[in-house]
């Protein structure tokens, strides 16, 4: 894994390096004979200890004390706090001592013309709270082959699929369970649910009963593949071009399912409903890239063209039905056609990007980083969607003078600067600046009304960069020190403006449509950074 933070080194990956890069690189096959890697586990996972709350005998004192002080009524069910026991302990209920399990097998080998490696792994763990769990299958993999003399071709992918329980979450049960009240049981002795009584005016609930009536799962799938194909034609010596193809595939589908039930007069459900959500998002990107490198006596250089293009869309569907029947079917179709609602929505934005890079080295000690790119973004209006981002850096290599050269202990000493403009286009698609209407009902019948506030004068938020650094390398860079000063300004920041709600006729209340999207003012951020490494693990970093 590496991370890139200055200005040069973020600047030729555009729009999407406005906050830096990390490179992950992954596990990929090795020429030779072919291996089989086995990894897996089973284990139990419980929280180590829970919340201090007060037990059944300790609220009664309370209680009793608050009632002598005329703060609450007495209560004949509390007048020996001492004969009571400690009462319902929600959060033992509610957490669980959770089997986890782990599953991974990998092959990996290649040969002079192909490497390969393919990973498949499983994972299921139970919740440690009751209306939770995690199972997830996977399956990755690459290839890469020599298929030609001058042409090398691969493909990097993966694939997963993922089962979540959220109940737990979806109905805040955690809370629910560390406030409730431990004079109520799980169950009452006819084996109903036990809950608070009137005297408690409407609050709280049973966080079991809903942990195991209520089913609420998310499923989620995903494939991704990045493939390549690169020439290097023998006709132009150094001459190089590469071509990749990416994809990534995402789709989300929930289920929730409440079932008929009567705990309380404040906690009731009269009809079994189900609603259904499901929506995919696909991105995609073509990049093309061409590469000279060339190396005249002392002087080296390294020239780069390239064409980028992304795109990304998605479609999301709700679905609910109330009135299902009462034995056990649970498809949305069954329930009543005239309780049906539905909502969706679609969005998708596109980036289109030509850069440059030139690299130039004299004696391997003098360096020269120069890039330009210019960014097409669809999240701004025509006139401004367009933009230019260029930086420079320099550096001079003192380690390779004769003087350290071979020293033994200095083994790179290096001083750098550099200066680069990056932008930014974290803004809601193309929500920003088109106007997006949504229909509501009038006397003429349905009518539209504007549900943001566009803003065509949006343009790219862009981060002025410069820093000053040091490098030593001591004791073939076991020991490694890293200076960095730096300074940032970041320019038409791009934020939400909030606008106050109104009044509208006959004294209704009208909530602010969606704040339209600004360039508001500038952000400066300036500092030093220190990293200290040794055996090549980071172990200081002071900023």
């Amino acid at each position: 894994m590496d991370i890139l933070k200055d200005a040069s080194a973020t600047a030729i990956y555009g729009a999407q390096a406005s906050n830096g890069v990390i490179i992950v690189n992954t596990t990929r096959g090795k020429k030779g004979e072919a291996t089989i890697n086995y990894n897996g586990y089973v284990g139990w996972q419980e929280l180590p200890k829970h919340l201090e709350v007060l037990n059944l005998q300790q609220q009664a004192a309370l209680r009793n004390l608050k009632a002598d002080e005329g703060l609450l009524n007495p209560s004949n069910d509390f007048v020996r706090p001492d004969l009571l026991g400690a009462g319902t302990d929600w959060q033992d209920e509610l957490f669980n001592v959770a089997m986890t399990t782990s599953h991974n097998l990998s092959f990996s080998g290649g040969s002079d013309k192909i490497i390969y490696s393919l990973a498949a792994g499983y994972f299921n763990q139970d919740g440690i709270a009751e209306g939770s769990g995690l199972r997830r299958l996977n399956l990755s993999g690459n290839f890469d082959a020599q298929v030609k003399e001058w042409a090398r071709a691969g493909v990097n992918f993966g694939i997963s699929n993922t089962k979540q329980k959220l109940t737990v979450s979806d109905q805040s049960l955690v809370l629910t369970a560390i406030g409730a009240n431990p004079s109520v049981p799980i169950r009452n002795n006819d084996g109903t649910f036990g809950m608070p009584d009137g005297q408690f005016s409407g609050g709280g609930t049973n966080p079991i009963a809903k942990a195991l009536m209520i089913d609420n799962y998310q499923y989620n799938s995903g494939a991704r593949a990045n493939t390549f194909v690169e020439l290097t034609p023998g006709f132009v010596k150094g001459l190089s071009y590469r071509m990749e193809f990416s994809f990534d595939l995402n789709f989300y589908n929930t289920y929730r399912f409440e079932p008929t039930y009567y705990l309380a007069p404040w906690d009731f459900q009269d009809f079994n409903q189900r609603t259904d959500t499901k929506q995919y998002n696909i991105y995609y990107s073509w990049r093309n890239i061409l590469t000279y490198d060339k190396q005249f006596g002392v002087n080296k250089i390294t020239s780069m063209l390239g064409q980028e293009m992304s795109k990304q869309t998605w479609d999301y569907l709700q679905g609910y039905r109330s009135g299902l029947p009462t034995n056990g079917a649970t498809d949305i179709n069954m329930g009543d056609p005239s309780k049906a609602e539905n909502a969706g929505f679609t969005g998708g934005n596109s980036l289109l990007s030509y850069f440059g890079r030139l690299f130039y080295s004299l004696e391997d000690k003098y360096l020269l980083t120069a890039t330009l790119r210019r960014d097409g973004s669809s999240k701004f209006a025509p006139q401004n969607r367009w933009g230019w981002f260029p930086s420079v850096a320099l550096a001079y290599r003192i380690s390779e003078e004769d003087f350290l050269r071979d020293n033994g202990v200095i083994n790179n000493l290096k001083i750098r600067a550099g200066w680069g403009l990056v932008g930014n286009q974290n803004i809601p698609d193309e929500h920003a600046w088109l106007p997006i209407y949504t229909t509501t009902a009038s006397p003429w019948g349905s009518g539209l009304f504007a549900s943001n506030t566009p803003n065509e004068k949006l343009v790219w938020e862009s981060t002025n960069s410069t820093n000053i650094g040091f490098d030593l390398g001591l004791l073939k860079n076991r020991i490694e020190l890293i200076l960095d000063l730096y300074y940032k300004r970041t320019n038409n920041l791009l934020m939400e403006a909030s606008l106050p709600a109104y009044v509208g006729t006959n004294n209704t209340y009208k909530g602010a449509s969606n704040p339209p999207w600004v360039n508001l003012g500038s952000l400066e951020n300036k500092g030093v950074e220190i990293t200290l490494n040794t055996q090549n693990i980071i172990t200081k970093n002071f900023q």
